[in-house]
Protein backbone atom coordinates (compact mmCIF):
# COMPACT_ATOMS: atom_id res chain seq x y z
CA UNK A 1 0.00 0.00 0.00
CA UNK A 2 1.13 3.53 -0.61
CA UNK A 3 2.37 5.46 1.84
CA UNK A 4 0.18 7.87 3.83
CA UNK A 5 -2.54 4.82 2.48
CA UNK A 6 -4.83 2.84 4.91
CA UNK A 7 -7.24 0.48 5.82
CA UNK A 8 -10.05 1.67 8.23
CA UNK A 9 -12.18 -0.91 9.60
CA UNK A 10 -15.33 0.46 11.90
CA UNK A 11 -17.39 -2.08 13.95
CA UNK A 12 -20.76 -0.89 15.22
CA UNK A 13 -22.53 -2.32 17.93
CA UNK A 14 -24.41 -5.00 16.13
CA UNK A 15 -21.12 -6.55 14.99
CA UNK A 16 -21.31 -5.27 11.27
CA UNK A 17 -18.05 -4.11 10.01
CA UNK A 18 -17.57 -1.93 7.11
CA UNK A 19 -14.20 -1.79 5.80
CA UNK A 20 -12.38 1.46 3.57
CA UNK A 21 -9.56 2.65 2.21
CA UNK A 22 -8.14 6.37 3.61
CA UNK A 23 -5.65 8.35 2.44
CA UNK A 24 -4.05 10.83 4.76
CA UNK A 25 -2.38 14.17 3.17
CA UNK A 26 -1.59 17.17 5.21
CA UNK A 27 -1.52 20.87 3.64
CA UNK A 28 2.58 20.56 4.06
CA UNK A 29 2.23 17.60 1.90
CA UNK A 30 0.40 20.03 -0.69
CA UNK A 31 2.64 22.80 -0.50
CA UNK A 32 5.50 20.77 -1.63
CA UNK A 33 4.18 20.44 -4.79
CA UNK A 34 2.68 24.07 -5.51
CA UNK A 35 4.24 26.27 -8.42
CA UNK A 36 2.46 28.94 -10.68
CA UNK A 37 2.30 28.71 -14.34
CA UNK A 38 2.46 32.31 -15.71
CA UNK A 39 0.61 32.83 -19.08
CA UNK A 40 1.37 34.16 -21.47
CA UNK A 41 4.68 34.90 -21.26
CA UNK A 42 6.11 37.19 -22.62
CA UNK A 43 2.64 39.77 -21.89
CA UNK A 44 1.55 43.19 -22.83
CA UNK A 45 -1.89 43.59 -21.11
CA UNK A 46 -2.92 41.21 -18.53
CA UNK A 47 -0.99 37.81 -17.12
CA UNK A 48 -3.31 35.18 -15.68
CA UNK A 49 -1.56 33.31 -12.83
CA UNK A 50 -2.81 29.68 -12.09
CA UNK A 51 -1.94 27.69 -8.57
CA UNK A 52 -3.44 25.51 -6.21
CA UNK A 53 -2.19 27.39 -3.17
CA UNK A 54 -5.33 30.27 -3.89
CA UNK A 55 -7.34 28.17 -1.88
CA UNK A 56 -4.90 28.51 1.21
CA UNK A 57 -5.49 31.23 3.87
CA UNK A 58 -2.54 34.11 3.69
CA UNK A 59 -1.75 33.38 -0.14
CA UNK A 60 -0.33 36.82 -1.03
CA UNK A 61 0.92 37.41 -4.18
CA UNK A 62 3.96 40.15 -5.14
CA UNK A 63 5.43 41.68 -7.94
CA UNK A 64 8.87 43.48 -8.30
CA UNK A 65 10.39 44.81 -10.97
CA UNK A 66 14.50 43.12 -11.99
CA UNK A 67 16.03 45.82 -9.51
CA UNK A 68 13.74 43.95 -6.94
CA UNK A 69 11.25 47.21 -6.10
CA UNK A 70 8.16 45.85 -4.83
CA UNK A 71 5.54 47.19 -6.98
CA UNK A 72 1.58 48.29 -5.65
CA UNK A 73 -0.51 45.65 -7.51
CA UNK A 74 -3.72 46.43 -5.05
CA UNK A 75 -5.51 47.86 -8.17
CA UNK A 76 -4.47 45.79 -10.86
CA UNK A 77 -4.93 42.29 -9.46
CA UNK A 78 -8.68 40.33 -10.07
CA UNK A 79 -8.94 37.07 -7.96
CA UNK A 80 -11.02 34.62 -9.37
CA UNK A 81 -10.75 31.29 -7.45
CA UNK A 82 -8.97 29.04 -9.98
CA UNK A 83 -6.78 32.14 -11.71
CA UNK A 84 -5.90 35.62 -10.75
CA UNK A 85 -5.40 37.82 -13.24
CA UNK A 86 -2.93 40.54 -13.26
CA UNK A 87 -2.74 43.97 -15.56
CA UNK A 88 0.00 45.15 -16.80
CA UNK A 89 -0.69 46.85 -19.36
CA UNK A 90 0.78 50.47 -17.36
CA UNK A 91 4.02 48.70 -16.62
CA UNK A 92 7.10 50.08 -18.41
CA UNK A 93 8.69 47.10 -20.63
CA UNK A 94 11.13 44.69 -18.88
CA UNK A 95 11.46 41.98 -16.77
CA UNK A 96 9.26 41.38 -13.70
CA UNK A 97 9.66 38.48 -10.89
CA UNK A 98 5.56 37.86 -9.77
CA UNK A 99 6.29 35.65 -5.89
CA UNK A 100 3.74 34.12 -4.83
CA UNK A 101 3.73 33.80 -0.97
CA UNK A 102 1.84 31.27 1.30
CA UNK A 103 2.25 30.67 4.87
CA UNK A 104 5.05 27.99 4.68
CA UNK A 105 6.50 28.76 0.93
CA UNK A 106 7.61 31.34 -2.03
CA UNK A 107 7.84 30.90 -5.01
CA UNK A 108 8.90 33.43 -7.96
CA UNK A 109 8.46 33.37 -11.76
CA UNK A 110 9.83 36.12 -14.06
CA UNK A 111 7.77 37.40 -16.95
CA UNK A 112 8.30 39.45 -19.76
CA UNK A 113 6.62 42.96 -20.08
CA UNK A 114 6.64 44.11 -24.09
Amino acid sequence: MPENTYNVSIKDKNGCIATTIAVISSSIDILKNIDIQLTPNPASDFVSINSISFGFPGTTLKLSNITGQVLDISNKLVKNPDVWVLNVKDLPSGIYIVSLVTNLKSISKLFIKQ
